[in-house]
């Protein structure tokens, strides 16, 4: 029989690929990527607190509005309950008029 040999390649360098480490550049890129990340994540939780803090404002103006609006309001409903009470007395006037005619027997007036 016949002795074989068995040849045993060593590497000079590692089997596995040493990991390449990253450059200042990229390392820059990454952190400057984590804070506009953060940043905008920031911005949209204040856009949503503004927008809700604008609707609460919008429903408080609505249920109590400033002096001027209320007095405004308060001055456009007197009138137009004069108005409604004007009516009813010209109303009222009108019938009393037409009954006393005729009672009286007046054909016009």
């Amino acid at each position: 029989m016949r002795s074989s040999t068995i040849d045993i390649a060593i590497p000079t360098r590692d089997a596995a690929p040493r990991r390449r480490q990253p450059s200042g550049t990229q390392k820059l890129k990454r952190v400057l990527d984590s804070i506009h990340s953060s940043l905008d994540t920031l911005k949209a939780a204040t856009d949503r607190v503004a927008e809700r803090k604008a609707l609460a404002d919008a429903r408080a103006y609505l249920t109590n509005p400033p002096p001027e609006v209320q007095a405004v309001r308060d001055r456009a409903a007197f009138d137009q309950a004069w108005r409604d009470r004007a009516e009813r007395q010209r109303q009222q006037n009108k019938a009393r008029q037409e009954a006393a005619d005729k009672f009286y027997g007046r054909t016009t007036r």
